[in-house]
């Protein structure tokens, strides 16, 4: 097992922190040395017959209970040499500590969906008891730099398991992806997306009252001073990240990775709207092969060890504009990868 000494936030002078709940934490942040374990693929082993899983969103629905959810998901089998064998594919699933949830089964999907549109799960939050999912509906288009359009942003009610998502009324935004990275503090959900600018990503800052989060209208914006129908940018992120409390930091802690970067990258911040921290390094990434990107950088924070000292994050990896035949030759592409970070 690779053990990796990294930087993490060297040389930063962030102000004192905020906790969760209000009120000024002990100390400031800290800027520490960090240790990256590289705890290889997740869910390569399974007896589901998933051969491929894009995207990793973790959501614990109740003390010990875990859900993760995935992007597009491809099933079949394994070849003698170790290739894919492709035999179909949903645009999203889900497990429950370890085992996929039905056949696998989509966990969210409308009512009827026509030509080629795809549901993928962004992230979820639990209220009361019930867990909600953002999602995004994307339809193939050639013409896209990434293949794909966007057809709109909207959340999910779950079933009392947690298991299936219904969709409640229109999408909440055509393009900013509201829902990225979603959780409470102080009696609301604040709600990180972006949209491409060039080759980066902004980021900007939602709210909304959990009661209304199906209201499109209940939703404010963060303009720099307050909140408002009008949204600023925070920092550029990822199309893929997670913004979580870290109580071993002492700030909030984003995680992600730039649009065709090579590493997962950190920024840390007193409050949900700043002022973020400049990226620092997290974790380098070994991108070798033709095609292969990175994306999805992400932290499972159900999985923090030591008050949040230890944290895992995960990331995928995919060939950049292959076709199904390249991807199959490439077994060790197209799942998350785990890596156990220790901060000193």
């Amino acid at each position: 097992m690779r053990i990796l000494a990294l930087l993490l936030l060297a040389g930063c002078a962030p102000p004192p922190s905020v906790a969760p709940g209000g009120g000024a934490s002990e100390g400031r942040p800290r800027t520490l040395a960090c240790r990256v374990e590289d705890r290889g693929l997740l869910f390569k082993d399974n007896a589901s017959g998933v051969i491929g899983l894009d995207g990793a969103m973790s959501l614990e629905l109740s003390k010990g209970r875990v859900l993760w959810v995935f992007g597009d998901t491809f099933f079949g089998g394994w070849n003698g040499d170790g290739s894919r064998r492709y035999a179909g594919s949903a645009t999203n699933t889900g497990i429950v500590n370890g085992k996929f949830v039905g056949k696998p089964d989509q966990i969210i999907a409308f009512p009827a969906m026509k030509g080629d549109l795809r549901v993928w799960p962004l992230d979820g939050i639990v209220i009361e008891g019930r867990a909600w999912m953002y999602y995004v509906v994307v339809e193939a288009d050639s013409k896209q730099p990434f293949g794909f359009r966007t057809l709109g942003h909207g959340v999910a009610k779950g079933n009392d398991e947690g298991t299936q998502f219904t969709p409640v009324g229109k999408p909440l935004w055509e393009q900013t992806s509201y829902g990225t990275s979603v959780m409470g503090r102080g009696g609301w959900l604040y709600l990180y997306g972006g949209g491409p600018k060039g080759l980066a990503f902004p980021m900007s800052l939602a709210r909304v009252a959990p009661a209304r989060l199906t209201e499109a209208s209940a939703y404010e914006y963060w303009d720099g001073k307050g909140w408002s129908p009008r949204a600023v940018e925070l920092f550029s992120g990822g199309p893929e990240m997670t913004v979580r409390w870290n109580g071993w930091l002492r700030a909030y802690l984003a995680i992600y990775v730039a649009p065709f970067g090579k590493s997962i990258l950190a920024r840390i911040a007193p409050e949900p709207w700043g002022p973020w921290s400049e990226p620092r390094e997290l974790v380098t990434l070994d991108l070798s092969g033709e095609k292969v990107i990175a994306y999805g950088g992400k932290q499972h924070v159900e999985l923090d060890e030591e008050g949040s000292r230890v944290i895992i994050v995960t990331v995928n990896t995919n060939l950049f504009g292959a076709s199904l035949d390249e991807l199959a030759r490439r077994p060790e592409v197209y799942w998350p990868r785990m890596y156990r970070v220790t901060f000193e």
